[in-house]
């Protein structure tokens, strides 16, 4: 799975399948994860309040699937947990660990394709 802040894509080269999805309101509760993986489109979408280690997202335009997103930050600063909360009250958590700082990758890196094909795109 990649974003490049526009498009989700998240690319299966075993099965060669190649899904897009483009990130407006909606969108972004079905792939809280984004929020976590490009800090620059999450700055567009959400209101971000940050407390010590933790941050609290709250999308600038609410919808029933997506009201709230935590993310709890390790001690290097990388994202060790993150809940997300809909308008029902219902919340998913997701834990990590051993995550490691990178130099920064490359744009193509956020733009995954299937071998020898161009990054996927989300249907018009």
């Amino acid at each position: 799975f990649a974003t490049d802040g526009s498009v989700g894509r998240l690319v299966d080269q075993g099965a060669g399948s190649c899904d897009a999805v483009r990130l407006d309101a909606g969108a972004w509760g079905r792939l809280p994860l984004a929020a976590a993986l490009d800090p620059q489109a999450a700055r567009r979408a959400f209101v971000i309040d940050s407390s010590g280690q933790t941050l609290r997202l709250v999308p600038k335009e609410p919808t029933p699937e997506l009201t709230e997103i935590t993310v709890t930050l390790s001690e290097s600063g990388l994202p060790s947990g993150i809940t997300v909360r809909d308008a029902s009250g219902n919340r998913n958590e997701f834990t990590f660990g051993g995550w490691q700082p990178r130099t920064e990758p490359l744009s193509s890196f956020f733009q995954p394709s299937l071998a020898g094909s161009r990054p996927c795109a989300p249907e018009e």
